[in-house]
């Protein structure tokens, strides 16, 4: 094992003994599964099935965090998000429900695709 997998692998501990990471961790899975996330971002969150929708998995927290609140902004097109779907899934969410959400797709693993540089042209 490397230092970079055994630094991981102990952070990974350390967060998962960390009073309520567990059960917030649930939660967000849950939520991730009530939404029905992986219909348009794929399995794992970090798969859609097109170029348009973006793959969550792995991103921050905070921007998740941000992103999401703002779809809940109705009638202000300088701050709120204006996809239906979004919308109406992000909804009925609380506070609360949108923190465990982002907490869960931040930890998720991302997997990182690039093309060389040919391929742009």
């Amino acid at each position: 094992m490397n230092k970079v997998q055994l630094s991981l692998t102990f952070a990974a501990a350390v967060l998962l003994n960390v009073p309520g990471f567990a059960q917030a961790n649930e939660l967000g899975r849950q939520l991730a599964e009530r939404g029905n996330c992986v219909a348009c971002h794929g399995p794992g969150l970090n798969r859609p099935p097109d170029g348009a929708t973006p793959r969550l998995a792995g991103q921050h927290s905070d921007y998740l965090r941000a992103a999401m609140r703002s779809y809940q902004i109705e009638g202000n097109p300088i701050v709120g998000r204006d996809h239906p779907t979004m919308k109406a899934v992000l909804k009925p969410y609380s506070p609360a429900e949108i923190d465990a959400l982002a907490r869960y797709i931040e930890q998720l693993p991302r997997t990182i695709h690039t093309k060389a540089q040919s391929g742009f042209r």
